[in-house]
């Protein structure tokens, strides 16, 4: 089982990291190093269920958030679809904020 701090930090962001993207061919002998980060608010997993069972602290942490609803595993899957797709071929360097617009809401 992870540690808090260890489930912290892997829910706080997701780094692709691609060493011969399949778009290879389309470069002479150039094979770039793709990186692309994908930072994420509050998702609902099994890693924050307990702390999320607590209905003052939910509530408190879907007030922050714009959108007023916590995330769910597929609002990040669908990122993580597109920078792994072609549409995404031209991204690197690229951090994507997916969190329902709370960082906006605690500046």
């Amino acid at each position: 089982m992870r540690s808090r701090l260890a489930s912290s930090i892997f829910g706080a962001t997701l780094f692709f990291l691609v060493s011969e993207p399949c778009h290879s061919d389309r470069f002479s002998e150039r094979k770039p190093t793709v990186w692309t980060a994908l930072t994420a608010g509050t998702i609902e997993t099994n890693i924050n269920k307990d702390d999320l069972a607590n209905p003052q602290k939910r509530a408190d942490m879907t007030r922050r958030i714009p959108l007023a609803r916590l995330g769910e595993p597929d609002d990040i899957a669908q990122p993580v679809i597109f920078f792994a797709s072609d549409m995404a071929k031209y991204c690197t360097g690229a951090s994507l904020l997916v969190d329902g617009g709370a960082a906006i809401s605690l500046q």
